[in-house]
């Protein structure tokens, strides 16, 4: 069953959560701790990415090379989660995608 945006706010709300609606309907903001998690409904609702944007930062982080060689291993091995990386300062965020198809989201 796809997943509308109608459910998806309807699970926030019964959980009490703040969230804000983006101007295509597609998109939906949700504070989460030190940060707001994006939730982009996707193959007209038979999938569901979340996004979390500025998760940890590598600037100046002693092993940076060791880990985005850990990143970028991950992202080529799982379909599903990822990192990015934004080499201009050092930021890192993290997806990661639901597939719904033919089940339901609970």
């Amino acid at each position: 069953m796809a997943v509308t945006l109608d459910l998806l706010c309807g699970y926030l709300d019964e959980e009490d959560l703040r969230y804000a609606v983006g101007r295509d309907g597609q998109l939906v903001y949700v504070p989460f701790g030190g940060c707001t998690i994006r939730i982009y409904l996707c193959e007209d609702g038979e999938g569901l990415s979340l996004q979390a944007p500025h998760v940890f930062n590598l600037a100046d982080c002693p092993r940076r090379a060791a880990a985005l060689k850990y990143m970028s291993e991950h992202v080529y091995n799982t379909k599903i989660g990822h990192f990015g990386y934004d080499p201009r300062d050092g930021e890192v965020d993290v997806s990661q995608f639901f597939p719904i198809e033919d089940g339901t989201l609970t």
